[in-house]
């Protein structure tokens, strides 16, 4: 039998263990089916690039790349099929691969570092090129069989042909592509996963945190943004999100202190960058679109973590799921997408009034580089031109309000951007209500004691009439909350320079101040701490010692 008829038969094994209700024998089913002497195999593979390497010679690659590739779908499966059983009068639950997984996860650690060390190679580059497949569901094209067939060039391009490629050369390097596609995406299921299978034990593992870190993020920033996006989506995210109370000083804050600042240097990087080339009209036009549309889905996936971690006071209650077409790649926020990954529960954006600030973002912005990173990519992320993401930005300034109001020139660049936005998302109702929220907010708090906000308004448009209307209602309280909202609307429609004040270069703003991307010994926390170790694997952290301490 070949190994994907054995893995479809082991998973209905697996699924059909769940009705035993018994702990020992699913054990005793899922170290069976994972072979301790094959991930022994492999554990030796990955123990340096140069030992790594061997398995992609010609003469041996079609032979011994199943030592990594069944191994890590099978522990996949194992995750996938296998649910947790409850203990006998707790509301604690066991996972019956907890002991098997305790020893496999270093070597699955070790290998996803090793790839990232195997992209930095020239020969291997091609690998990191985004695949027809990749490509069109960016775009939102529906896949057929046909389009699976075209011919990948030397340079990973199609060439637009419905032929096999004939080229043993081009053969051997579209295998090995689609090993390491599969093989990361396995892995990425399996980190992922293990965040919320195992908690919150798995959180008590010393340094799992540096781990994650060292090893999932090792060069994190000489991949693309659609690389990038995967990490995100299918490790940190449920990293983050399923991680227990305990664990909040300990693990996710020094994660987020880590990671925040390399997120908003990345991303106000790119949107500028996006921006500057669609204002050249220079460049291939396919791959901006292709680059824009990447650019945007990484975007909403951060910033959707961190609203989600801002309003959080308990960890995350979802189902755990492995998808094979029930991922989103949240093109408008509801396409689907095929694979292998890890799924945790993907939602629409939340909608409503935002919640009050809860436990984890409260301690997250109480630290320095954990607020710059946070609010300051925020207030960037109001312009920027996509609705989901400026909706989402504005979502996490309200949810921070009490702290953000308490730095004023925070607040005052918040507010300018703000005036900015409203004018792009202005036919766009869920966005108005999030920026009226915001401006009234800022104007009702600070209008008296900071007089660049109506000086700025002037600036923007606004008739000084209106402006003292605006501070009239102020000063009767509540009663006209709903009239100064409505009164900001009529603002922003009846503005003159409504299409001029669209643009980042709107005279207005020559002078306004920016928030900062960066501050010294800021941005380059996370490439100082965490991507600064060029290719040696020797860590300062012993992941065989860290995990035979995980009990």
């Amino acid at each position: 039998m070949r190994h994907v008829e054995i893995q479809g038969l082991m998973e209905c094994l697996f699924l059909v263990s769940n009705t035993w209700k018994n702990y020992e024998r699913q054990k005793m089913l899922i170290e069976t089916a994972l072979d301790l002497s094959a991930w022994g195999e492999m554990q030796k593979l990955v123990e340096s690039p140069d030992t790594f390497l061997q398995l992609f010679e010609d003469s041996v690659f079609m032979d011994r790349k199943s030592v990594v590739s069944n191994n890590v779908s099978m522990l996949h499966a194992a995750l996938r099929r296998v649910q947790s059983i409850p203990v006998d009068g707790k509301e604690e639950r066991v996972h019956p691969a907890f002991d098997i997984s305790r020893q496999l996860l270093p070597i699955v650690l070790q290998y996803v570092k090793i790839l990232y060390v195997l992209f930095e190679l020239p020969q291997f580059h091609y690998i990191l090129e985004l695949t027809d497949l990749e490509k069109m569901q960016i775009l939102g094209i529906t896949h057929s069989p046909m389009t699976s067939q075209r011919t990948v060039s030397t340079n990973g391009n199609s060439d637009g042909s419905l032929r096999c490629s004939t080229g043993e050369g081009d053969n051997h390097r579209t295998s090995i592509r689609k090993f390491i596609h599969s093989t990361l995406d396995f892995s990425y299921g399996i980190l992922g996963g293990c965040c919320l299978l195992f908690a919150p034990k798995f959180y008590s593992i010393p340094q799992i945190c540096e781990a994650y870190l060292n090893y999932v993020g090792w060069k994190l920033e000489t991949l693309s943004d659609f690389r990038i996006r995967n990490v995100i989506r299918y490790v940190y995210r449920p990293f983050l999100l399923y991680c227990p109370p305990s664990a909040y000083e300990t693990v996710l804050k020094p994660f987020v202190r880590a990671f925040a600042p390399f997120m908003m240097e990345r991303l106000a990087n790119r949107w500028n960058q996006m921006q500057e080339a669609i204002e050249s009209s220079d460049g291939d036009e396919d791959k901006e679109v292709l680059e824009n549309s990447i650019l945007r889905l990484l975007s909403r996936e951060y910033l959707e973590i961190i609203n989600r971690l801002l309003e959080r006071s308990s960890p995350e209650k979802a189902q755990f799921q492995v998808a094979g077409g029930d991922d989103y790649m949240e093109m408008d926020d509801g396409m689907e997408e095929s694979g292998t990954h890890t799924s945790t529960s993907q939602k629409q954006p939340q909608t409503g009034a935002p919640k009050e600030l809860g436990d984890v973002g409260a301690i997250l912005l109480a630290n320095p580089i954990c607020f710059r990173s946070i609010i300051h990519l925020c207030g960037f992320a109001l312009c920027w031109d996509d609705s989901g993401v400026s909706y989402r930005a504005g979502r996490c300034i309200l949810v921070s309000w009490e702290v953000v109001s308490q730095y004023p020139d925070v607040v005052f660049g918040v507010f300018t951007n703000c005036l900015r936005s409203i004018c792009v998302w202005i036919e766009n109702e869920a966005n108005m209500d999030i920026l009226v929220r915001l401006l009234d907010l800022i104007f009702k708090k600070f209008h008296k004691q900071d007089p660049r906000v109506v000086e700025t308004m002037i600036q923007w448009g606004a008739p000084e009439e209106e402006i003292h209307k605006l501070a009239s209602f102020c000063a009767d309280g509540p009663k006209n909350d709903k009239k100064r909202k409505d009164l900001f609307r009529r603002l922003v429609r009846n503005n003159p320079n409504l299409e001029q004040n669209k643009t980042r270069k709107s005279s207005w703003l020559e002078d306004m101040p920016r928030l900062a991307a960066q501050k010294e010994g800021m941005a380059a926390e996370f490439s100082k701490s965490v991507l600064g170790n060029g290719v040696d694997l020797n860590e300062p952290i012993s992941l065989a010692d860290m995990f035979s301490k995980w009990q």
